[in-house]
């Protein structure tokens, strides 16, 4: 009788672990985590080659700033970091000098990537690519590369974005803000003539000159 009563007190326990236990534990195989069982969106602006952030040291000393009269275009870098291609991305750019009364220096929306092969170069990003291998050069309205030919020195702020819709997932990774310094380099030309009249002067110092 007691073995008999064991057994079944035994067999009630097993019942109510059964029926705690949760479908999707029993498959070994199932993800528990509902995002890695579909595809994922992720699109990454990365960085721009061109034109470069200007930054000083504490000499005062530039890099990376740019002339005026350069012609300077926009290449970027961006990537799908997701498993899902990019099948719509648009880019744009401004430039703009800081003074509220003037327009942007450059005001660019550039359709990247779309279905449609006579509107884009880019019909589709695979996951993991790179957007024109690394080196996307945006485009203006007519097809053409957008470029900026700065006419005064100055500081400048340039502003680059991406936008693929619902195809991404991070929306803290598709912007870029930073400054460009414009320098308007001159030479300066000096005449020297010795008060003698001649070319050179020679012998024992010091001799007279205008400059």
């Amino acid at each position: 009788m007691k073995r008999t009563t064991s057994l079944v007190l035994a067999f009630l326990m097993l019942i109510s672990v059964w029926a705690s236990l949760n479908p999707i534990e029993l498959n070994e195989n199932e993800s528990l985590d509902d995002t890695n069982g579909r595809a994922q969106y992720e699109v990454w602006l990365q960085g721009a080659m061109e034109p470069r952030a200007s930054t000083t040291d504490m000499t005062g000393n530039v890099r990376n700033a740019v002339d005026v009269g350069d012609t300077i275009n926009f290449l970027l870098v961006i990537k799908n970091d997701g498993t899902d291609a990019i099948t719509d991305m648009s880019v744009t750019v401004t430039v703009d000098d800081g003074v509220a009364v003037t327009p942007p220096q450059v005001d660019v929306e550039d359709l990247a990537i779309c279905d449609t092969a006579s509107i884009c170069d880019h019909q589709s990003l695979a996951g993991g690519d790179y957007l024109a291998n690394g080196s996307y050069a945006v485009r203006d309205s007519t097809g053409a590369a957008a470029s900026w030919t700065p006419a005064a020195p100055g500081e400048f702020t340039v502003n680059i974005a991406i936008d693929a819709g619902d195809q991404d997932t991070n929306l803290n990774n598709n912007q870029l803000t930073y400054n460009v310094v414009v320098r308007d380099w001159y030479d300066i030309s000096l005449d020297l003539e010795w008060d003698t009249g001649g070319d050179v002067a020679t012998g024992a110092g010091p001799h007279d000159f205008t400059l």
